[in-house]
């Protein structure tokens, strides 16, 4: 009797594997090999270098990935290293690769660093553009005053107004100095 039930368990099982369709085990095995080969591609990495009274500080400004993810790191002299994340809307993601894919940027220099001598403190930006079959692109920017915001490109300006708008929405940041450059965009 034991056996029976066994052989019977052991034929319904068999019968179980050989009617599920191949498309539903094919679907499963693409689906998972899909997520594992769609890893979130970085479009923009800003790094902040800070420099005040003699020390350098960098931090990780903006990160932008081709899934949404925008990543904002801060480092804070009472809260430490802080890092800010929030998800943005295909079609927010989608506005900004056309401000990425800009051919006005495609040309520019790699240096719009700081054009003026300051003593106590300053910002510059190293901005690295990633574009699909295209080696990635590394500018240099003082966006706030530093390089003469008014003489930048307007594609880079673009861009740099751009940069200060989801580091407001991610991480709060007062853009009132940086106002000038972007008049229209806050």
């Amino acid at each position: 009797m034991f056996r029976r039930w066994i052989l019977l368990i052991a034929r319904i099982s068999v019968t179980c594997i050989l009617l599920t369709p191949v498309s539903t085990v094919r679907a499963v095995v693409q689906a998972s090999s899909t997520k594992l080969s769609e890893t979130p591609r970085v479009l923009l990495q800003v790094v902040n270098r800070h420099f005040t009274v003699g020390k350098r500080i960098p931090s990780n400004y903006l990160k932008v990935f081709s899934d949404g993810t925008v990543e904002c790191q801060a480092i804070d002299k009472h809260d430490g290293d802080t890092v800010r994340k929030t998800q943005i809307s295909p079609n927010e993601v989608a506005q900004f690769t056309s401000v990425l894919n800009d051919p006005s940027l495609r040309d520019l220099s790699r240096d719009y660093s700081l054009q003026r001598f300051f003593i106590d403190s300053w910002m510059e930006w190293d901005i690295t553009i990633n574009r699909p079959s295209l080696p990635p692109q590394n500018i240099t920017l003082a966006f706030a005053g530093g390089s003469g915001s008014s003489t930048l490109p307007d594609g880079l300006r673009k861009l740099g107004c751009q940069i200060l708008e989801l580091r407001q929405r991610v991480y709060g940041d007062d853009v009132a100095y940086y106002k000038p450059a972007c008049i229209g965009r806050f």
